[in-house]
């Protein structure tokens, strides 16, 4: 009984000692979750600043990878290049078009620090340095994206336009991608409604798309037609009667 009586006390110790230790496993839960809440937040929140906030704000973002606290959603990664991007495109009186272009390749980058696989980061980091006029880093994202989402139709729809811009500079590799993304974005209602419109007012391109869609399914081939046909007629309405 004695015994029994001794064991009690220390139980109810060590059972008090879990609580305590559970309590605070529990706060540091929370605190953790509402850092996380608001780094999360953070990129969304920021799009509805001005835009020479967001300008001021991007141009001092630090040039490194983010860091393992930093780390956030792929919709947060997104909404934060938006707001970048949107603020880079707004003018303002911070920083020159180049400096404010520059932040947002930056931000790009520090994104795929995050997550390296992402296609349309990769996609995106070559459109801004094609604008910046650096073809080296264009070709080099490019390729980066196509390793990383080579068949992603709704990335091809944007893929498929730049490569064929570029045909004329680009190497080898690259040549031989463009008709696998126009054909990609044959196959898309989105993508053959915009190879149609590019169809229509860039002549140097109608040869190219008919030779692609050459090699596609017949639905497709006439779902082509039938936008050509739509937009053209929207263009060149036909005279009333």
């Amino acid at each position: 009984m004695m015994a029994e009586a001794t064991r009690r006390p220390r139980r109810r110790g060590r059972t008090k000692h879990i609580l305590r230790g559970l309590q605070v496993l529990a706060g540091v839960t929370m605190v953790l979750a509402a850092f996380l809440g608001w780094r999360e937040s953070r990129p969304f929140t920021l799009q509805l600043q001005p835009a020479e906030v967001r300008q001021q704000f991007f141009l001092g973002t630090e040039r490194r990878p983010a860091r393992f606290y930093e780390l956030e959603s792929r919709f947060a990664r997104k909404a934060r290049v938006d707001a970048c991007l949107d603020a880079w495109s707004t003018d303002g009186q911070v920083g020159t078009a180049e400096e404010r272009l520059n932040a947002c390749i930056n931000v790009v980058r520090r994104n795929l620090t995050i997550a390296p696989a992402g296609s349309n980061d990769w996609l995106v980091a070559a459109i801004l340095s094609n604008i910046a006029g650096n073809l080296p880093d264009t070709e080099r994202y490019l390729k980066r994206s196509l390793a990383t989402g080579p068949t992603e139709q709704w990335i091809a729809k944007r893929r498929g336009p730049l490569l064929f811009d570029l045909r004329d500079q680009l190497d080898d590799e690259l040549k031989a991608q463009i008709d696998v993304q126009l054909g990609l974005m044959l196959r898309t209602e989105e993508g053959v409604n915009s190879i149609a419109q590019i169809y229509i007012r860039d002549p140097a391109f109608r040869e190219r798309i008919v030779h692609v869609a050459e090699t596609v399914e017949p639905v497709y081939q006439q779902r082509f037609l039938n936008k050509v046909y739509e937009w053209a007629a929207q263009i060149n309405p036909a005279p009333a009667q």
